[in-house]
């Protein structure tokens, strides 16, 4: 906390709000559609979050950057619309989108903003660190 200059929070106040709000999930003309981000549930990380972060559990400091987000750690929707999204079929049994191209293609694009994210706030980190640094050293 005291590196990164975060403000005091109860944790577990936090992992209540994850709880309940976390993960990404998806709702198409105002309507949730499950069971993308649903807690306690297989598609929770539906956007592979967690394979990402595996293959590079790199810090954030990290100076060669690598910084991936935990799917645990973030919260989000997405909204969609069913007249400007044509190429998303519903499954048959109503939970869910069909995994077509389309829907990879969306999941990709996601993916990337993620990744945009990542890139800054690793950039924050590194860049608080450093400060930290000085400071100690002079």
């Amino acid at each position: 906390m005291e590196k990164f200059n975060y403000r005091k929070f109860p944790s577990n106040e936090r992992k209540e709000w994850l709880n309940k709000f976390g993960g990404i999930k998806l709702f198409r003309d105002n309507f949730r559609v499950r069971p993308y981000g649903e807690t306690n549930n297989s598609s929770f990380d539906w956007l592979g979050l967690g394979t990402r972060k595996s293959k590079s559990p790199a810090a954030i400091s990290k100076k060669q950057g690598g910084y991936k987000v935990e799917p645990e750690n973030i919260a989000g929707a997405i909204k969609i619309s069913r007249t400007a999204n044509i190429d998303f079929e519903d499954k048959s049994s109503r939970e869910g989108l069909q995994e077509n191209k389309t829907f990879q293609v969306f999941k990709e694009i996601i993916q990337g903003i993620i990744g945009v994210f990542e890139e800054d706030r690793a950039f924050i980190a590194r860049e608080m660190l450093m400060f930290l640094m000085k400071i100690i050293l002079n």
